[in-house]
């Protein structure tokens, strides 16, 4: 517990103090006069008892206080060797008084002593001349104080002070230590109360009660009955806050040099002081008015005009110390020295003498107050606030019942050609009759109901409807014109209301014999209608018609169903969940000029006599954009399911997925068709589809000319049905270019060939034919290809055949690929397999360009899986290369595994008239069980052809072979046949007869484990 103390023992102390003062007495004594008659100080042998009183003002910004100190000796030897040296026991009693009431006291115990030789005289002489920096001798000290501070907040705080300091005339050093003795103390509490109070209201409606729809006026309504629940919820919260603030001693430490200017000491005392100060500020932690500890530099200037009167000014760091930078202030210090020092002055003389310019001697600081804080005790303050809520809450309840029209539709035009349904819909009848549209009045004739609707439309900006009443006894006629924004509804759709009550929807289609006329509108749309026209032109046209919608109608007509064309506007389409029963053409898009259609064809029946299903035209610099999704096609088709035509620069981009040719479905021609010219571009996407009908032609078939290009992709599609022609017919002319993707198809069924591939002029082809499998019985070679035109810059065909499963019945050859008229031809043929029954080969690759000009036939056959059965009879086997004519062929076979029986030979190489044949052939096996009825690898140049086969190596001859090589050189060919010289690369022939030869080729290979040299 830090020990407490009262204002009482501080006044007992200040009372001893001034006690202390009358003890006082004379150390010095005058002596006779010296020869010049002055008078002489001489020792008396008693000390000097020197003391001051102080009364100062010090000032800031912030604060301001007056203080009075007396520094008063308690035992002192000054003087009494008869020289200035010696020690000094005081007391000093201190006290101020500062803005608010604060009071400050202290009372300290100081001890100095003096080392120096100087005699007494020296405090007497007059001597201007300037002293030395030890003339005068120096001084240590040391001081300890007990401090109290009676705060504005009555609270008393206790502390102990102990300092240190050491000097000469010109240079002094001082330190002072703060011990706070005070626990932290309350300085001030407020407390607060707060009501708030506020509401919040909820309503709910909730349905009691609904009516049947009706119609009336132009809108189709109910009636509902709604119960309105309303809660009012009122809070009020009561908030106590507790706010306090402390106080408490801050412990800490300062020190200072004091400076005195020499020169200026001969006149008058200015001395330059610098310092640092440091306050343990932690207890209190961050605060509100500053954190941490209070601590920085602080510099000052003291001026002595005369030894009473001291003037300073000091700059603080840290402006908390004493609240602001800079603080000013004024003291009056006052000598106490009653006895006779041998100067022939009294007490009054001494003080009136202090008044006097003059210089100073270092012993009169022994009687200066202890240089330390005057506010004797630092404060720092903290906060603490708390608070305390309570909320209460009151709720009440009410209801209330309404009922309203709920408008389910409006804008609403009404025609009934029959009799009044009950549902608000009364009797139609004409306008020269009074009708005027609306559920009371409606008209007879869809006619006078879309030329209202289209009045209002555009006298509004609104969309309008024309409601129509089916099950009438009459069909609705004529020819219907559409000038304005508006919807054809009917009572064939459902308009559903609240509670799961319907409006409509229990009749069939209304019917209409006629046509609709539908041009330059921002929307139009037909839901649920049957429109029947028997004479030239649509059952629908629609033109420049922004957005458009038909769904759930039925179209018949003896020319085309809906008719969309667009000329210059962006325009979109959704035709869905329609029946077309018959038409020249069900749906015809024209897009030309500047045009550009975004068509959405969905879920609808095409069940009639068709010429083409869908029909596509896009020219001029036009865009169209077609969805084909999840149709049924199941009517007969004398030209296509689909055909588009694009030309000039105008853009195509089909999607056709999820569609199906029924098993009942026929097509004379193709299926879907695609004709691309000028520089139009293409893009095709056909996915998901599911063929299964009979077709006189192709399924898909793309149709390349001029500098056009076009991009298919094929794929995931089931080709099934019996097809008298090509399941996916792709042919490129002009300087066009197209780039196929056909992957992941079945092509099953009956048909004449999977993919037919031709190459014209000097167009550009790349085909990607991967992972499809072919399980079909077809009449012709599966996949043909060939390349016939132009080989000049980048006219190339070139494809790309892997991982296909070729299981079903080939009549001729499995793959086809033909280079002919310096058609160039670049083949990858890899991974695939060929498991099915061939008449003739697996692969038959064939060339006969008359050129010569360049390699124009490039082949890669490697890592295939040939497993099947082969019964040619024209030397053909699993894989058939011949060089015809001029022709140039490079061809890689490699990796192969052959399997299965063979009525002729594995693998055949031809060569005739002046034709190049370079063939590498390396790493296959014939699989331990295999039959071949000839050799497995025949090779035959005839005429004056060259035929070379190169990297003969590693070749494993397992099952049951008559010839393993046979190496036939006619005619004035060269043959030539080589392997690499390495037993690593040694070719086997486990049956028959290894090597045959005819003629005279020459080359060596590893064969059997011995070098073969021909």
């Amino acid at each position: 517990m830090k020990p407490q103390f009262t204002t009482p023992l501080l006044l007992k102390s200040l009372v001893g103090a001034v006690l202390a003062l009358s003890l006082s007495g004379t150390g010095i004594q005058a002596g006779p006069p010296d020869a010049k008659g002055a008078a002489t100080i001489e020792p008396s042998g008693h000390p000097m008892y020197l003391g001051t009183v102080t009364a100062g003002l010090k000032t800031s910004d912030a604060y301001t206080d007056g203080h009075f100190s007396i520094v008063a000796p308690l035992y002192s030897t000054l003087g009494a060797d008869a020289t200035l040296e010696g020690s000094v026991l005081f007391i000093e009693p201190y006290v101020s008084y500062g803005e608010g009431g604060e009071i400050a006291s202290s009372l300290g115990l100081g001890f100095r002593h003096l080392f120096g030789s100087q005699p007494l005289t020296a405090l007497s002489a007059n001597n201007t001349a300037q002293a030395g920096f030890l003339d005068e001798g120096v001084f240590v000290g040391s001081s300890v104080f007990v401090d109290m501070l009676d705060t504005e907040a009555n609270n008393q705080f206790w502390q102990l002070g102990v300092g240190i300091e050491a000097g000469t005339r010109y240079v002094e050093v001082r330190g002072n230590y703060y011990i706070p003795l005070s626990d932290k103390q309350l300085a001030e509490e407020t407390r607060t109360r707060e009501t708030i109070r506020n509401s919040r209201s909820r309503s709910t409606s909730y349905l009691t009660g609904v009516s049947d729809p009706y119609a009336t006026g132009n809108t189709i309504a109910q009636d509902a009955a709604f119960t309105t629940r309303t809660t009012t919820t009122t809070y009020t919260t009561t908030i106590e806050r507790l706010f306090r603030r402390y106080e408490e001693g801050m412990e800490g430490w300062d020190a200072e040099v004091a400076v005195l200017v020499p020169g200026l000491d001969r006149y008058l005392d200015v001395r330059v002081i610098g310092g640092y100060y440091s306050f343990d500020n932690q207890p209190f932690g961050p605060q509100q008015g500053g954190t941490g500890n209070v601590e920085g530099w602080k510099a000052g200037l003291e001026l002595r005009p005369v030894p009473a009167v001291i003037l300073t000014g000091t700059w603080y760091e840290d402006a908390r110390l004493t609240g602001s930078d800079w603080t000013v202030g004024v003291q009056l210090q006052i000598p106490f020295e009653a006895g006779d020092l041998g100067d022939g002055k009294n007490f009054l003389s001494r003080v009136g003498d202090a008044f006097k310019p003059r210089r100073r001697h270092l012993a009169e600081r022994m009687a200066e107050p202890v240089r330390r804080q005057n506010a004797a005790v630092k404060l720092a303050s903290t906060v603490e606030s708390s608070s305390r809520s309570q909320t209460t809450r009151n709720t009440d309840t009410s209801t209330s019942q309404s009922t309203k029209m709920i408008v389910l539709t409006d804008d609403v035009v009404f025609v009934n050609n029959g009799d009044a349904v009950g549902n608000g819909i009364q009797a139609g009848d004409t306008s020269g009759n009074g009708a005027n549209g609306t559920a009371e009045r409606p008209y007879n004739s869809l006619v006078d109901g879309a030329n209202t609707a289209s009045i209002r439309s555009n006298a509004s900006g609104q969309i309008w409807k024309v409601y129509t009443q089916g099950d009438t006894d009459l069909p609705y006629t004529g020819s219907v014109i559409v000038t304005g924004s508006t919807d054809f509804i009917s009572s064939f759709e459902v308009v559903t209301g609240m509670n799961g009550l319907t409006f409509g929807g229990n009749t069939g289609r209304p019917e209409l014999t006629g046509l609709i006329d539908v041009q330059n509108v921002a929307h139009f749309g037909i839901r649920g209608y049957e429109v029947t026209n028997s004479s030239k032109g649509s059952a629908l046209f629609v033109s420049e018609v922004a957005e458009f919608t038909a769904s759930k109608n039925v179209f018949t007509a003896s020319d085309i169903g809906i008719h969309v064309e667009n000329d210059a506007i962006e325009m979109a389409a959704e035709i869905r969940e329609n029946q077309f029963n018959g038409a020249s053409t069900a749906i015809k898009l024209d897009v030309h000029t500047t045009g550009d259609l975004t068509a959405e064809i969905d879920r609808n029946e095409f069940s009639g006599s068709f010429q083409d299903g869908l029909y596509g035209y896009n020219s001029g610099n036009s865009n169209l954009v077609v969805l084909l999704t999840n149709n049924d096609f199941s009517g007969s088709y004398v030209s296509s399911l689909g055909a588009f035509e694009n030309g000039g620069t105008s853009n195509l981009d089909v999607t056709i997925t999820g569609n199906t040719a029924a098993a009942a479905a026929t097509l004379s021609d193709d299926g879907f068709q695609f004709k691309s010219s000028g520089t139009a571009t293409n893009t095709l996407l056909v996915e998901g589809n599911e063929f299964l009908g009979t077709s006189g032609d192709s399924l898909v078939e793309i149709n390349t000319a001029d500098s056009s290009t076009f991009t298919a992709t094929i794929h995931d599609n089931t080709f099934d049905g019996v097809v008298d022609g090509q399941a996916v017919d792709l042919i490129s002319n002009g300087t066009s270019s197209l780039t196929a993707y056909v992957t992941e198809n079945l092509f099953d069924g009956e048909m004449e060939q999977a993919l037919n591939v031709d190459k014209l002029g000097s167009s550009k082809l790349n085909l990607t034919f991967n992972d499809n499998t072919l399980a079909a019985s077809f009449s012709d070679d599966a996949l043909s290809i060939a390349s016939n035109g132009d080989g000049v810059g980048s006219s190339l065909l070139k494809a790309l055949v892997q991982g296909n499963t070729f299981s079903g019945t080939f009549d001729l050859d499995g793959i086809d690929a033909d280079q002919v008229a310096q058609g160039p031809i670049e083949l990858t043929l890899k991974e695939n397999i060929f498991s099915g029954t061939f008449t003739e080969s697996a692969i038959d690759l064939t060339g006969a360009d008359s050129t010569g000009t360049s390699v124009l036939m490039t082949a890669f056959i490697e890592d295939n899986d040939f497993s099947g059965s082969y019964s040619s009879g024209n030397s053909a086997g699993a894989v058939h290369i011949i060089a015809n004519s001029a022709a140039k062929i490079s061809a890689t076979l490699s990796g192969n595994e052959f399997s299965g029986t063979y009525s002729t030979d594995v693998v055949s190489l031809r060569s005739s008239s002046t034709s190049q044949l370079t063939v590498t052939v390396a790493d296959n096996t014939l699989l331990l069980g295999s039959t071949v009825t000839d050799a497995f690898l025949d090779v035959q140049s005839s005429d004056t052809s060259t035929m070379t086969i190169t990297g003969l190596d590693r070749n494993a001859v397992n099952g049951t072979v008559v010839r393993g090589f046979s190496l036939r050189e006619q005619g004035s060919s060269i043959m030539t046949v080589n392997g690499t010289l390495d037993p690593a690369a040694n070719n086997t022939v486990t049956t028959g007869t290894a090597t045959q030869t005819t003629g005279t080729p020459t080359g060596s290979f590893q064969l059997n484990g011995s070098q073969k040299n021909l």
